[in-house]
């Protein structure tokens, strides 16, 4: 089976790759020859599953298939999208991340199989600052929870301790 991958042609698209996968319950295999390009600013089929565009905002990519052909829907839910009529077997393939500015965030998506890796384009800044000697330590959290898809079996972070003005401004991975 192969599992498709997506990519982002526009900042309104979100593209699935030809090749075949079984639905979500693994009882139907999905096979299409063409890529399936899902617009957030249409609703139905190859849009929004429900409701409208919203910002700041994760949706689910779906595979759908059924009596009417195959095609793809965004959602916001993890499990259950609206189904379109005529459609009746789904598969997630993956996330977006709609921004604040109504563009989907740039991505690129590597790997095969079930696990796939998916690598923000853009600059997506969380910000804490920690101030030497500050009452609280040198330990601050901070939520990035807005930066990782809910069904995400991890995250890498970037770290860069320093201000502009620091000569020394390393990067630390997690």
């Amino acid at each position: 089976i192969n599992y498709r991958t997506m990519s982002r042609p526009s900042a309104t698209q979100v593209s699935i790759a030809t090749g075949s996968c079984t639905d979500s319950t693994n009882r139907a295999l999905m096979i299409n020859t063409a890529s399936i390009t899902i617009d957030i600013t249409d609703s139905g089929i190859d849009g929004l599953d429900a409701g409208s565009e919203a910002t700041s905002t994760w949706y689910a990519v779906y595979l759908v298939s059924g009596a009417n052909g195959m095609g793809g829907l965004l959602s916001t839910s993890e499990h259950s999208p609206t189904m379109p009529s005529g459609y009746t077997y789904k598969r997630r393939v993956g996330w977006v991340r709609n921004h604040s500015d109504d563009n989907l965030l740039d991505f690129r998506q590597t790997g095969y199989g079930r696990e796939r890796a998916c690598y923000w384009n853009e600059v997506y800044t969380v910000t804490a600052v920690v101030t030497n000697g500050a009452s609280s330590g040198f330990r601050t959290a901070v939520d990035c929870s807005a930066l990782v898809p809910p069904s995400a079996n991890g995250y890498h972070a970037t770290f860069n301790p320093g201000d502009t003005s620091d000569q020394y401004q390393d990067t630390i991975q997690v």
